[in-house]
């Protein structure tokens, strides 16, 4: 056990030469463990820099675009901000006043 944890201190950077290898593989269509085996890392690694690459590149979450939807009590159509909003604005205001 003491030896998983001297190799995991080990950790080594990626270089800008690894990560356009790695691009390149991937755009190749290679998985995980092959890009692994070609750059001399594990599949962890690799996997876990694809998600640190695509968060820098991405850039965080966008928000959801909004979509015309029919009001479940009046049917009148109405811009939603997501599938958990099902009530117009005026419905919704009745309905906090019923409560």
């Amino acid at each position: 056990m003491a030896e998983f944890w001297q190799d995991a201190a080990l950790k080594r950077l990626w270089a800008e030469e690894e990560d356009r290898a790695l691009t390149e593989l991937r755009k190749q269509g290679r998985k995980m463990h092959e890009i692994g085996a070609a750059l001399g890392r594990s599949t962890m690694s690799v996997g876990g820099w694809i998600d640190t690459l695509n968060k820098t590149i991405d850039g965080p979450p966008t928000k959801k675009t909004r979509k015309a939807r029919g009001c479940i009590r009046c049917h009148a159509t109405f811009m939603s901000d997501g599938s958990g909003h099902r009530h117009c604005n005026p419905c919704r205001e009745w309905l906090a006043e019923a409560a």
